[in-house]
């Protein structure tokens, strides 16, 4: 069974999650070849994590040259931040401004050929349902929400955004609202969004492993 999907290029899930997260993927990201991975996160000790899931999925983990790691380390703080692959930005609330840097940096690095962002807040209401912000005003809202589709414009690459669901208490019946929202809002304009870097990293293999065999077959 194994021989024939590999010689058909079809794709092979084992549950309807899988299946829905594959035809997202496969729906909304442009051909795709490049198996070199970078992720960008807030915090909270994914490293392994998502290094494993990237692996199991047929992806790299793309190691950054010196020069791109000299740049991010001059945005990051000195301390409980990475300048290495995944880039830990050290907080899932960085101002919009450091976010954009490290994002264009890594984007226009040459070193990767996709980005995931997680573990990050990219919305201003979402920072003040968790009291991270204070009552400032929303007209930043647009910009750190549209981060994601600029950079993707700008560096020319695939980005993928993680949005991890809430609970079940009242803050976080707000955050899923925005949560939502924001959902809604990427996916409508060709960003492919997941609840966690594991599923992103599968449904990222699987649309570039098929990409690669389509380019196989066509001669591309």
């Amino acid at each position: 069974m194994g021989a024939l999907f590999r010689q058909t290029g079809a794709i092979r899930v084992h549950s309807l999650e899988e299946l829905l997260d594959t035809a997202s993927a496969l729906y909304h990201l442009p051909p795709q070849m490049d198996p070199r991975v970078g992720v960008v996160y807030g915090g909270g000790g994914i490293s392994v994590a998502s290094s494993d899931a990237g692996h199991r999925a047929g992806l790299v983990m793309a190691s950054l040259g010196p020069e791109t790691r000299q740049h991010l380390a001059f945005f990051l703080a000195p301390s409980g931040t990475s300048a290495a692959n995944p880039v830990d930005v050290g907080s899932p609330y960085p101002p919009t401004g450091l976010l954009r840097d490290i994002l264009m940096t890594l984007g226009e690095s040459g070193d990767i050929g996709s980005i995931i962002i997680d573990r990050i807040v990219l919305s201003v209401r979402m920072r003040q349902v968790l009291e991270s912000v204070g009552d400032e005003a929303e007209e930043g809202e647009h910009l750190l929400t549209q981060l994601p589709l600029e950079l993707r414009k700008q560096c020319g690459i695939p980005v993928i955004v993680v949005l991890r669901e809430g609970g079940d208490l009242p803050p976080s019946l707000k955050w899923e609202a925005e949560r939502r929202r924001l959902r809604a809002y990427y996916l409508k304009r060709g960003i492919p969004v997941y609840p966690t870097v594991e599923r992103a990293m599968k449904a990222l293999g699987r649309a570039v492993a098929y990409f690669r065999y389509q380019a196989t077959e066509t001669g591309g």
